[in-house]
Order: structure tokens, then C-alpha cells, then sequence
């Protein structure tokens, strides 16, 4: 039984988003497996591109919109790994085998788990100390329900019952790019149980079905163009054709307009048009 199974789940009927391109090789869990870090296409070094790369010291946020979230998104906790890898940068980074940082360029943790977010392809890791979870971005109920029962079948063949090992959570991340879940990165508890809120009874213990409480207002400006920007992923993400940068607290976070324009509307409950926000570089 898991740990998390004290929810009701709910029947799975149809996918909410399915991205055109996933990456190609791509068994998730056995790529991580293999490499421990990503597979080849995930870890070429964005840095040695011609393309601009973009930190937070870049931005202008002075003239920034104000915007709230409205997606709904499941929440992965991840327990006390015994079997969790080094959180190092990947072959290709340019800080390859040095510890990943966060947005505040502190140590993310020792070990944890390392998993990859094909939205923006960037690299991202999360500890595996109890204290970390993994965020998937606009889930439906439905897929909710299906994310639930994989949950719980890896939990029950778990090496620690109840909760799920490395090798499961990586076995969760590949079920969840079959379901087109591939907008996924890293956060703590402390951060679900101040800034979301359960989705009814599909959400509980910092666990399944969430979304962000209506009053947690973001700052959000636009990027032009392509490039990198070097923010809380473990590696730079990528945008092609124009992103949109959102602020909340001293964090920033780099989302694609598609992504953004069906996650987020202003502060005053209308939608978005992310090529009509401010412009965010100095």
C-alpha cells in the first residue's frame, strides 16, 4: 500500500497535452539508468552554441506584468533515497561533475535524482532527502488518476515499501512522458505546503493533484528571439522562438509562450498573449 494512497483516485479518459517532439531515444528511466545523467541529446553543451544565453542579472523586471497560475499540476514527493545518484553536472556542461546549484548558486543536495524536462530542454535535480518534490505541469484529473495508480503499483515493489526507490521514481518519469507529461521540474515540500493548494480530493500530503493558491501574484516579462537562460534547472533552458520569464520571490524561472499562455492569466483573471507582455532585458 502507499504511503500517498489516502486519496480517491480518479478514472483516466484523455491526455490534456501531448508535445509534438519528445525525445527520441527515449525510455527515460533506462537512459538514466545508463548514463546516469541524460540521454546524448540532453547533455550537448547549450553554452558552446551561437545562441545568446541569458541570466537573471540580464532581466528588467521594472515594468513586468502581474500574473497568477491557474494550471493544475501533480505532485511527485520524493522520500529518503538509499539509492539516489550525485547530483553533478552532466558530460557537456560546462561545470561537468562539479555539484548542481540552485537559483541562489547553493549546492542543490549530495544525491537525490537527475531527470530531464524536454519542454525547455534543460536538465533538472531534485534531493533525495524527504524534503524534495518533482512538479508535472498542466495534469488533467484524468491523468491524475493514472499517475496515481502507477504510483502505487511501483510503491508496492519498492526496495523501501511504501515509497518509491530511485529506480521507480525514474520508472514514474518515463509512464509520465507516455502520457505527454514531459513539463516537469524540481521544488521542496515547504514550497507546496505555502504557495498550492489540493485540487478537491486528488491532492493531499504534498502529494498528487494541485494548484497554486489564487493570491501568490508573479512578475512575469517576455524574451525575444532564441537562447539559453541560465536560471534554477541544473542546465540552461532553451527557447526558439521567444519565452516568457516569470519572478516569484527572488526566483526566476524561464517558461515557453505556449506553455505560459495556457498556465498563466493576469493577476485580474484574463488571459494572456505572451508576445503583448513587457520586454525583459536591460
Amino acid at each position: 500500500m502507499s504511503k500517498y494512497a489516502t486519496v480517491p483516485r480518479s478514472p483516466a479518459r484523455r491526455r490534456a497535452r501531448s508535445l509534438s517532439s519528445r525525445p527520441s531515444a527515449q525510455n527515460e528511466a533506462g537512459a538514466l539508468t545508463r548514463s546516469r545523467t541524460m540521454p546524448n541529446v540532453a547533455v550537448s553543451s547549450p553554452l558552446a552554441s551561437s545562441s545568446r544565453t541569458i541570466s537573471a542579472e540580464d532581466l528588467d523586471m521594472s515594468n513586468a506584468a502581474s500574473v497568477i497560475s491557474k494550471a493544475q499540476k501533480f505532485i511527485l514527493p520524493i522520500g529518503n533515497l538509499k539509492d539516489g545518484v550525485k547530483l553533478v553536472y552532466p558530460p557537456g556542461d560546462e561545470n561537468a561533475g562539479q555539484k548542481i546549484l540552485d537559483f541562489e548558486k547553493n549546492p542543490i543536495g549530495d544525491t537525490g535524482v537527475i531527470f530531464y524536462n524536454s519542454t525547455d530542454n534543460s536538465v533538472q535535480a531534485v534531493q533525495g532527502n524527504d524534503t524534495g518534490v518533482i512538479i508535472f505541469n498542466l495534469v488533467t484529473e484524468n491523468q491524475a488518476g493514472l499517475l496515481r495508480a502507477r504510483h502505487d503499483e511501483l510503491a508496492n515493489a519498492s526496495s523501501t515499501p511504501g515509497i518509491l526507490d530511485h529506480a521507480g521514481i525514474l520508472a514514474f518519469l518515463d509512464y509520465a512522458t507516455s502520457l505527454g507529461l514531459t513539463d516537469r521540474y524540481n521544488s521542496t515540500r515547504d514550497f507546496i505546503r505555502k504557495r498550492m493548494t489540493p485540487v478537491g480530493d486528488l491532492g493531499q500530503n504534498e502529494f498528487g493533484l494541485y494548484k497554486r493558491d489564487d493570491r501568490d501574484i508573479c512578475k512575469a516579462v517576455r524574451l525575444d528571439g532564441r537562447g539559453f537562460f541560465k536560471g534554477p534547472a541544473a542546465s540552461p533552458q532553451k527557447f526558439e522562438d521567444g519565452a516568457v520569464i516569470v519572478q516569484q520571490g527572488a526566483e526566476y524561472r524561464l517558461v515557453q509562450c505556449e506553455a505560459f499562455e495556457r498556465t498563466y492569466c493576469y493577476s485580474n483573471n484574463t488571459a494572456i498573449d505572451a508576445r503583448e507582455l513587457p520586454l525583459g532585458i536591460r
